[in-house]
């Protein structure tokens, strides 16, 4: 059986492959190892928090909820307030202010164009979906719990980034990989508990 940690690794190393052609330098290597590495520590802050939830109620998945979007929100506001624009490991790894103008990665990568009003209705339909899926699991176990929270405050926190900022403030850079704010490590984060729940599942089986 694959530890549980090692689950958060697999999404990540999965994004790392649809990108390997643009490699051509080990600069460019070590941007994806960094990539690798700072999305596993955060993953795993957040996996040991979560692992001790017990007799978790909705006020308790609520204030989680609450306040995952305000630390999303809060680090941007800062970022943008001050116009932070700094190397941490070089260019490797930065803070920098970055425009995310595609507001849905998915609708991108189908090639999908849709009007801004649109988009922020399907955000809103994707938080109703992400809720109906919750509510429709039975067996609302910790691994589940951990990952409709994580979810759901990805697609309020991107909610709120298309009425109130316009576009998502992309704020931890990897040279020449991606950019990207908390609400992405949320997503990661919560397919790593998915694909832990899927394997203890199959163990049982």
């Amino acid at each position: 059986m694959i530890k549980d940690r090692y689950c958060f690794l697999i999404f990540p190393l999965i994004f790392i492959l649809t990108r390997i052609q643009y490699i051509d330098n080990i600069y460019n290597l070590a941007s994806y190892l960094i990539f690798i590495i700072m999305n596993y520590i955060i993953s795993m802050i957040f996996f040991r928090i979560l692992k001790k939830m017990t007799d978790v109620n909705l006020k308790k998945i609520i204030v989680w909820i609450a306040g995952l979007i305000v630390l999303d929100q809060l680090l941007k506001i800062i970022v943008y307030r001050f116009d932070i624009n700094m190397n941490i490991l070089g260019k490797l790894l930065r803070i920098k202010q970055t425009k995310n103008l595609e507001q849905m990665a998915a609708l991108n990568f189908l090639n999908i164009k849709m009007d801004g009003s649109v988009i922020i209705i399907f955000k809103i339909l994707l938080i109703f979906i992400v809720l109906g899926v919750f509510f429709m699991i039975k067996n609302k176990n910790r691994n589940v719990i951990a990952g409709f929270i994580l979810l759901m405050s990805a697609a309020i926190v991107t909610l709120i980034d298309s009425v109130f900022w316009g576009y998502t403030l992309d704020f931890i850079c990897f040279d020449k990989l991606t950019c990207y704010d908390m609400k992405d490590f949320y997503v990661d984060i919560a397919i790593g508990f998915i694909f832990m729940e899927q394997f203890k599942k199959e163990e049982k089986k």
